[in-house]
């Protein structure tokens, strides 16, 4: 993650301009990362962090496929968003979609769901 700091504020993450998606997504991911985190119960800090919880990478990987699927952001944009690669976004748009196709576990099913309709 970049860092920019100006006078009074110790630390503030900022998106490099050429990352910056159209409006429209930009609301729509930001409301994807804030009904995300609020019913997995994760911070939106360690969501953007590199650290490889379960609880966080799952979360960060609804995410990604959410903002994909609803706010039709590239796999690119998606990975400077979070500093990734883009076939890091590529694998966990899979991997959920894997899990929701998945007819024996509907955890995934219903998380995705409930947080559509959060959006």
């Amino acid at each position: 993650m970049t860092y920019f700091v100006y006078p009074g504020i110790k630390r503030k993450p900022i998106i490099p301009p050429k990352a910056l998606p159209l409006p429209e997504q930009k609301r729509i991911a930001n409301n994807i990362i804030t009904a995300i985190c609020k019913y997995l119960n994760v911070e939106v800090y360690d969501l953007f962090k590199k650290g490889r919880k379960e609880n966080i990478v799952i979360c960060r990987q609804i995410s990604m496929y959410l903002m994909r699927k609803y706010a039709g952001m590239s796999f690119s944009e998606i990975a400077r968003m979070f500093d990734k690669d883009h076939t890091t976004i590529l694998w966990a748009y899979k991997q959920v979609s894997k899990q929701i196709a998945n007819k024996t576990d509907s955890t995934y099913k219903k998380v995705v769901d409930d947080i559509t309709l959060m959006i």
